[in-house]
């Protein structure tokens, strides 16, 4: 009996302290839903989404200048992967800079 009390007082003992259980920490339905993947990645399909985007939205990334020469030689590559999935790009080698946005 004295080993069991040991293991009980080994975890109870947590330098941070006792672990408060809050109200965003219950259990949530699909937690313990054996029929539910939840690493599986679903494919979208252009069908699904007959009238394309509402807006249009776009980021732009500066890029270091010793990259400058690697980003010349792959753009081709690049604009025409992401004209696939109706993405377009810019590359302004004055500003250092890529702007990506999505089309209508």
């Amino acid at each position: 009996m004295s080993d069991i009390k040991e293991t009980k007082q080994e975890e109870t003992t947590d330098p941070r302290g006792p672990k408060i259980k809050m109200k965003h920490d219950k259990d949530k339905p699909w937690d313990n839903d054996p029929t539910l993947n939840k690493w599986i990645i679903e494919e979208f399909k252009p069908e699904y989404n007959p009238s394309g985007m509402v807006d249009e939205s776009s980021f732009s990334v500066l890029f270091p200048q010793y990259r400058e020469k690697y980003i010349k030689e792959i753009w081709p590559l690049l604009k025409n992967e992401l004209k696939k999935f109706k993405i377009t790009a810019e590359l302004n080698l004055i500003e250092g800079s890529l702007l990506v946005k999505t089309t209508r």
